[in-house]
Order: C-alpha cells, then sequence, then structure tokens
C-alpha cells in the first residue's frame, strides 16, 4: 500500500461548491471553499481567502488571496498570495510575493522573502527561488537562490550571496 496517500487531510471553510471538472483528462470533484477556508496536511495549516480542491482527498489545491502557512512545530509561517497544494509530492509552492517569518528558540525573528518559495512538507526543506532577501537583527543576505533544511538548521546560498552584517562586508 502507498504511504502517502494515508496521509490525513482536513478541509474545511465558510463556503462550500462542488463541481465537476477534468483533471489531466480524468473527471474530478472539485471543491471550491470560500470565506477562511483551510487545509491541514498532518499538523501544518495552509489557509487563504479561496482554495480550490481537487479531489475528496485534496490530492492537489490552489490557494487564492492572503495565502498562509503555518507550521507550528518549527515555528515557521509563510504568507504569499497565491499557493499550490500537492499532497502526493507532499509540498507547498508559493508565489506573489512570498515571504517567510521564523521565530527561534532565542526568540529572535528571521523575514526571508524570494520570488517563489517551495516548502517540502515531509523533508523538512525549503527551497527559495529568484531574489532571495534575508534579514534579521544581526544582518541581511541578499542571494539569488537558497536551500534551508530543517534537521540540520542548514542555509545553502549559491551564486555568490552578499552578506551585510555589522561592520562587515
Amino acid at each position: 500500500p502507498d504511504k502517502k496517500s494515508k496521509v490525513p487531510t482536513k478541509w474545511g471553510g465558510a463556503s462550500l461548491t462542488q463541481i465537476e471538472k477534468s483533471f489531466n483528462g480524468f473527471p474530478m470533484k472539485t471543491f471550491l471553499l470560500g470565506g477562511g477556508a483551510w487545509i491541514y496536511h498532518n499538523k501544518i495549516k495552509l489557509s487563504s481567502n479561496e482554495i480550490e480542491i481537487i479531489g475528496e482527498d485534496a490530492i492537489r489545491a490552489e490557494l487564492k488571496g492572503r495565502v498562509e502557512v503555518e507550521d507550528l512545530k518549527n515555528q515557521t509561517y509563510f504568507y504569499a498570495n497565491k499557493g499550490f497544494y500537492d499532497k502526493v509530492t507532499e509540498k507547498v509552492v508559493l508565489e506573489g510575493r512570498p515571504r517567510l517569518f521564523h521565530t527561534s528558540k532565542e526568540k529572535k525573528k528571521t523575514k526571508i522573502s524570494a520570488e517563489k518559495i517551495t516548502r517540502y512538507l515531509n523533508e523538512g526543506k525549503t527551497v527559495l527561488e529568484g531574489r532571495v532577501y534575508i534579514e534579521n537583527d544581526d544582518l541581511r543576505v541578499v542571494g539569488e537562490n537558497a536551500t534551508y533544511y530543517e534537521s540540520s538548521k542548514k542555509l545553502e546560498i549559491v551564486n555568490r550571496p552578499f552578506i551585510f552584517a555589522e561592520h562587515k562586508f
């Protein structure tokens, strides 16, 4: 049996409209959620003004308007104008001015923005693509692409990043 298909997904909203749509050539039930719509992927909450869910098990979803991804376990929050959720690959892609906010155990806040942020929910990995800006009280980093690995707390920034810090360049 496929383990990934058993990932529990709960979803809801203030309004619900059900329609039949074609997805990859197959007819699928599609649900339009409005008014504070949300999806839970394990303990990670995805919410937005409107969510279009494909399939009763929320195989895929498109999030539109004021998209938020809350990962309380890792004290990480993402915000964007639109997002795409894929249950099978267990990832969320955020576009439209995506931003990530992280608070460390020491209560240190870090803000990260990029043109596109992809969060791999099962792997604890976040990929930042295009005009990456990382800011906190101590420094500012500017780069083109970056990958953050939660298990090792390691951030890899590629393509010659610029680091600005107090009395350093």
